[in-house]
Order: C-alpha cells, then sequence, then structure tokens
C-alpha cells in the first residue's frame, strides 16, 4: 500500500493485527487528491460499507458471501441492485432475494409475478407483458404507441417498417420472409373486432391444411367436419361468384361447381351434368334434388331409414315438429299442412300422391275441393269417327252431326282408369238428324250393354268407368 506523502497530521490508515495472525486494514483518506493503491489481493471480511465512492478505470470486485454486494440508497435498505455470488444472479430492485427483475446463473430472465415488462418506456402506451398468477394469467398489452400489434417476420427483416397502420384492436400480424420494403402484402392477420373474430389475409388466399380433419364447430358446440381426405375441397371468394369445389374421393352434400350467391338466392353458372343435393348423409334415406339433361329437375324421396317416400310442406314454426306421417307409402307423396301444430291436429293437410293406378288427391280431414275456373281440355269430333284416348282426351265437342251421323269408340277399361270420366256433347245441334253412337271396346260393356246412342239436339251424356265391373256409366 502506497500512502500519500503529505501526511498534515492526519490519520490516512490503521493497520490493526488480531492475535491470529490477520491484519485489518481501516483506511480513511479525507481532503486529499491522492491515491489509495493496493499491489495484490485486497481480502475483507464482515461487511464494507463505500459511500459516496468514485473510480475511474476497471473496479474488480471478488466476493465469496450470498448478496455481498448490495447497492442501496440513503443506506435505507431499499436494495437497489443485488449481487448474489453463491446464487451467481443479479437483482434489480430488490426487494427480495428474488427481485423484481433477475438474470441467474443460468441464463434465465425473471420477472417478478404481477410486475410489467414494457417495451421502449414505462407507458401504457407502449407493449407491455405480464405474468400473473393472480388472474391465472400471461398478458400482452399491445399500446397504440406501438401499432396495437404483433408483427412476426423474419429475422432480417426486424428493423424494417412493415406498413400496418394502428389498429383499432389488437391484432397479430405473420409475415412472410420478402422484404416488407419489396412487397408488404405477404401477411396473414388475426384479430376480433369487437363483433367478430377475423382473419384475413393481405395477398392470395387462406388455406387450411390439416394432417387428419379439419372441424368446424357451430354455435352449439356441435361438429361439421370436411372428413380426413381433403383432397379437391376449397372454398373460395371471386368477386360475386362462390364456388365449393367436391372431393373426387368422397361424396359432397352440396355441390355449386361455379355457383353464385346473389341477393340470397343460390344459382348455379356452370352446366353440369347430373349435379345432385341430397339431404342429411344418405341420398336414399332422405332424398335430393338432381339436375338432369334430358328430364329437367327431378327431385326423389326419402325410400329407405325415416324418409317414407314423404315430402311435408309446412310453416316455419313447425319445422321441427314431427307430423305423424309414418306409414311407409311405396309411392312417392306430397302433404300440404295448414298453420296448425301437429301437436295440437295432425289432421290438417292436403296429399298428392300417384298411387301407381291413379292420381290422387286426399286430405287428412275435411274434403277435397275444386275451386271455379277449373278446366278441361275441349276435344274437337269433326269427322265421322274418334277414338278416346285415356289422359288426352277430356271432354268430346262433336260439331261433325252437321254434316252426318258420328261413332265414338272408347278406350279398353283398365285398373288405373277407375272413376274415369268423359263428357260427350252435340256441339252440331243435329244429333236428332244425325246420331253420336258411343260404342265399348271389347268385352266391356255400357250400362250393361254395347253401346249408348246420342239422338237429340244439342243432347249430351257423361260416362265413367267402373273398373271392378269393366262397365261404363252413365251419368
Amino acid at each position: 500500500m502506497v500512502l500519500p506523502t503529505a501526511l498534515s497530521g492526519r490519520e490516512y490508515a490503521k493497520f490493526v493485527e488480531d492475535g491470529s495472525g490477520n491484519v485489518t486494514i481501516r483506511a480513511t483518506i479525507e481532503g486529499t487528491t491522492g491515491d489509495l493503491t493496493v499491489n495484490g489481493d485486497l481480502d475483507v471480511t464482515g461487511d464494507t460499507t463505500l459511500v459516496d465512492v468514485v473510480t475511474s478505470g476497471a473496479v474488480i470486485i471478488d466476493l465469496d458471501d450470498a448478496e455481498a454486494l448490495l447497492v442501496r440508497k440513503d443506506g435505507d435498505a431499499g436494495d437497489i441492485l443485488t449481487v448474489d455470488t453463491i446464487g451467481e444472479s443479479v437483482f434489480l430492485n430488490a426487494i427480495t432475494t428474488t427481485g423484481d427483475f433477475s438474470v441467474t446463473a443460468s441464463g434465465d430472465v425473471v420477472v417478478k409475478d404481477g410486475k410489467n415488462f414494457t417495451f421502449a418506456s414505462n407507458a401504457s402506451t407502449n407493449t407491455r407483458m405480464r405474468g400473473d398468477t393472480t388472474t391465472d394469467e400471461f398478458k400482452v398489452g399491445l399500446g397504440s404507441g406501438m401499432g396495437r400489434q404483433i408483427v412476426i417476420t423474419d429475422s432480417a427483416n426486424i428493423a424494417n417498417d412493415h406498413d400496418h397502420t394502428v389498429t383499432t384492436d389488437p391484432t397479430l400480424f405473420v409475415h412472410s420472409a420478402t422484404d416488407p420494403d419489396s412487397d408488404n402484402t405477404e401477411w396473414l392477420s388475426l384479430t376480433h373486432n369487437q363483433t367478430d373474430a377475423v382473419l384475413s389475409s393481405g395477398k392470395g388466399a387462406i388455406k387450411l391444411n390439416a394432417f387428419s380433419n379439419i372441424v368446424l364447430l357451430d354455435a352449439a358446440g356441435d361438429t361439421i367436419s370436411l372428413g380426413s381426405d381433403l383432397t379437391g375441397w376449397s372454398l373460395k371468394q371471386d368477386g360475386t361468384d362462390f364456388s365449393f369445389l367436391y372431393n373426387s374421393v368422397e361424396k359432397v352434400y352440396f355441390d355449386l361447381n361455379g355457383g353464385a350467391i346473389l341477393d340470397g338466392n343460390l344459382s348455379c353458372s356452370v352446366a353440369r351434368t347430373n349435379a345432385q343435393h341430397y339431404h342429411r348423409a344418405s341420398e336414399t334415406a332422405y332424398g335430393g334434388q338432381e339436375q338432369s339433361t334430358d328430364d329437367g329437375t327431378i327431385q326423389w324421396l326419402g325410400s329407405t331409414g325415416n324418409g317414407n317416400n314423404h315430402w311435408v310442406v309446412t310453416v316455419q314454426a313447425n319445422k321441427d315438429k314431427d307430423h305423424d306421417h309414418d306409414t311407409f307409402d311405396t309411392q312417392p307423396k306430397y302433404f300440404f299442412h295448414d298453420e296448425t301444430d301437429p301437436d295440437v291436429d295432425n289432421t290438417k293437410w292436403g296429399g298428392i300422391q300417384y298411387d301407381g293406378n291413379n292420381f290422387v288427391l286426399d286430405t287428412g280431414s275435411a274434403a277435397v275441393q275444386l275451386k271455379p275456373g277449373l278446366s278441361r281440355p275441349i276435344t274437337t269430333v269433326s269427322g265421322a269417327t274418334h277414338t278416346v284416348t285415356f289422359g288426352t282426351d277430356a271432354y268430346l265437342s262433336v260439331t261433325y252431326t252437321a254434316t252426318g251421323a258420328v261413332t265414338v269408340t272408347l278406350p279398353d277399361i283398365t285398373a288405373g282408369m277407375s272413376g274415369f270420366e268423359i263428357p260427350i256433347k252435340d256441339s252440331g245441334y243435329n244429333a236428332g238428324t244425325f246420331n253420336i253412337t258411343v260404342n265399348a271396346d271389347g268385352s266391356d260393356t255400357i250400362e250393361a250393354g254395347a253401346s249408348a246412342v246420342i239422338s237429340g239436339d244439342g243432347d249430351a251424356i257423361t260416362i265413367k268407368a267402373n273398373v271392378s265391373t269393366n262397365n261404363w256409366e252413365i251419368f
């Protein structure tokens, strides 16, 4: 130790030997510009307090005890800096040995529970991170001073401006490796706009790639699965056109292939041969619809499962009710219900069906009413003979009686003709002179005879087929 040469009667240093060979140096340098120089090691045991110390150059402190170096303000025991020489850690603002902020020997950076880690400056407008075991949350607070956004980018582009304006709501942006100064549109964003969750793209499509399933949940938490083989599946938005391209391996329940949703209506802009859509999981159990190239639109009703070959038309309020048409029909049948709740009265319906023999109108209650104005086609007989065609002729207007006699031949009565009737009218008003003779076909009869005759001017008869007796009855 070299002491200043000018002592001036002041005590500069005191060497104290404790009787065990240890020498304690108590040094006081006061009122001097001299240096205290220690050559070799200076071992200090016990507490050492340095007050108003100013140093220049390198200061190396080699300590053994835990928390051996404590930096305090005005000696108030509120440690601002703690150096833990045993745990090999440094604590800032250390109220306890864990500190509000610490760097451990293993290299871990620790921020105390409930404390913020703030970037740039400690202001709410900047981005902050906070771990809080009280709320069981790790939070990232995005402030407007940093755009209220997190940008994930390539490390090479970290200093570049990615050109996102300040967002209203916290937003995550994920960029490609492209330099944003070359193209700043290659990003995906995720946010919630206070109404909806929004997934957006600055460029290109949003693609969902999955190893197995892509599962969508509806509002009730039920799953909507697109299946495990997603080859060929895509959703596209191109102006007003919306298309759903089907999976060539799996069947698709609804195939637009170039369709468009315009003003709430669903249309198909691309011609599709035998394009189909059907209901629920089976085209045979619940029915569907197909656009055929030669027959137009074909609709079929479910013939297995619970379909019963029925189609029920009802009001929206009763769409989830059981309308109790539980008996299977071999032939397809439509039921038209009124607004009555079927749980209250399930008989208020009208049915339409071709039962294999006849076209049938029936009801669950009341009668079948044919409104006034119902028209029937009129066939004009302007020659001496006419053969009635079932399904074509509905009314015969015989005008040839003004010229001569007329013979009308009825068709053979078959099972599908039950109740078929045809009026025959002398529209030539001369049947008294030139009769109209109506003949049955084969073994059929007319009022148990072979024929009937209209012999009065302007007279008419209506004849109806009775399939049980093969007899035409006159009304």
